[in-house]
């Protein structure tokens, strides 16, 4: 619940108690201050796709998990901080961004992509906005 049609949520509800203001407040500099806290940034963010190889144990026998996954992640978290998504197959971590140098084993790989381009591997990005990407497509990347 957003502030459109006249409906607002929750967290707005808690800025406007906490500061002691209201939606049917009739001083201007109040109404204008609840709304500057009120504001709302929407920060950028990517859409992983993966598919996982971890070797799991099952009856018995080590296989490869191959459980393919969608994970949203921040764009700042990606290029700045740690980013670890987790295969809800198998419950396995992936390390997807190291940009804080906490994981040694990777040689100097700070993202998915340098990890893999020393492997050997390729990473396909794609970019929505400026082109419709068919649904062969997509199947193709996902298959």
């Amino acid at each position: 619940m957003h502030r459109t049609g006249g409906i607002l949520s929750t967290s707005l509800w808690r800025v406007a108690r906490r500061n002691n203001l209201g939606i049917l407040a009739t001083d201007w500099n109040q109404r204008k201050q609840f709304w500057r806290h009120a504001s709302v940034k929407i920060e950028p963010r990517y859409n992983l796709v993966f598919t996982c190889t971890a070797n799991i144990e099952e009856n018995g026998e080590i296989r490869e998990c191959c459980h393919r996954s969608n994970h949203e992640i921040s764009k700042k978290s990606y290029h700045e901080t740690v980013v670890i998504v987790r295969c809800p197959e198998c419950n396995n971590n992936h390390i997807i961004a190291d940009n804080l140098g906490w994981f040694s084993d990777l040689e100097g790989a700070t993202n998915i992509e340098e990890i893999l381009k020393m492997k050997g591997e390729e990473v396909v990005k794609l970019q929505i906005g400026d082109e419709i990407i068919s649904t062969e497509d997509v199947k193709k990347l996902i298959i």
